[in-house]
């Protein structure tokens, strides 16, 4: 029976992934849901909620979640329940709240992407719109090199009548990105469904507490461009990160690198020791020498994985060196 000895380093050890690993969808559910506000919207990851960020006019627009704007695949025009029931992919978008005048409907609610231009003061009622939607707060804790995806599309007319991607740090509110309008043309003002990446700054790295959001401004100039905005299948993928510092001590030196973790032993006699690794089930992982060296252990994982390495004496016992 092998006898083991711990020495005086004792390191608890998560490595990192070389390919990236998604850690949070949202794809806003199914069905109809004709009028559902996105601030009454509650998915797998918690509520969304509006926020006006400027004081809202009586006839601005809203963010809905429902299927009135169904996602129909990337490349292919809006299109919702209403006109065929059975598009029940349900998206965030943006739509012109319900307004009548003298028991006379001018602007429907919930029709799909559709905004309220503006251009009927004369009635009484002001369109211009500013409003963000925001995600449920996303944790963010042991992830690195993050990339935020998602399918939309968007109309509108340049800056004044735009949709602009927003992101919290906890703290405040700030600007990402201004995503380009998406290909127009389709039947009925809809817009195409167009893929969409950016990668988060740095300041998301290992946030608790960041949250995504969609803000979408128009003017009353009775003018624009359909659709408005909508958004579905929205991911965020990153590097695992391990907050492991380079160490070194009594000759050994362990070195994190992006897809693996390399020991040296630099002044163990190779020819008494090797170097071998264990997974949580007391299973040997495979290795690989460096420079025809079995000082160097290394390898690669594809997910968060603990490791123990141990040192083995050919000759007499192991030696537990990380656990």
């Amino acid at each position: 029976m092998k006898s083991f000895y711990t020495l005086t380093i004792l390191v608890s050890i998560t490595l990192s992934s070389f390919s990236q690993t998604t850690f949070w969808t949202e794809d806003f559910g199914t069905g109809c849901n004709q009028g559902q506000l996105a601030s009454a919207f509650t998915g797998t990851n918690g509520a969304w909620t509006a926020t006006d960020v400027t004081s809202a006019n009586n006839a601005a627009s809203k963010f809905y979640v429902s299927g009135t704007e169904a996602f129909t695949g990337l490349g292919n025009c809006g299109q919702g329940c209403l006109d065929n029931p059975s598009l029940t992919d349900q998206s965030l978008h943006v739509v012109g709240v319900y307004v009548e005048y003298l028991a006379t409907p001018i602007v429907e609610a919930d029709l799909g992407a559709s905004y309220n231009v503006g251009g009927i003061g004369a009635f009484g009622f002001q369109s211009a719109t500013d409003i963000r939607a925001e995600s449920p707060v996303i944790n963010c804790s042991g992830y690195q090199n993050i990339e935020l995806e998602f399918d939309y599309m968007e109309g509108g007319e340049g800056s004044i009548d735009n949709a602009i991607l927003h992101y919290y740090t906890g703290t405040s509110w700030g600007v990402l990105d201004d995503p380009a309008k998406s290909v127009t043309g389709c039947p009925n003002n809809q817009g195409t469904w167009t893929h969409y990446s950016y990668s988060l700054p740095a300041i998301i790295n290992d946030l608790p507490n960041f949250q995504v959001g969609f803000k979408w401004v128009n003017a009353d100039d009775g003018t624009g461009t359909e659709p408005s905005f909508a958004v579905d299948n929205i991911t965020l993928t990153g590097d695992i990160t391990t907050g492991i510092n380079d160490v070194k001590d009594n000759g050994l030196r362990i070195v994190q690198f992006d897809d693996a973790i390399e020991v040296d032993f630099a002044d163990v006699d190779e020819e008494i020791f090797i170097v071998k690794g264990f997974d949580i089930l007391g299973q040997e992982v495979a290795s690989s020498a460096n420079n025809g060296s079995n000082r160097i252990f290394k390898r690669s994982f594809n997910k968060k994985d603990c490791i123990e390495i141990r040192l083995v004496n050919l000759r007499k016992s192991e030696l537990n060196l990380l656990t």
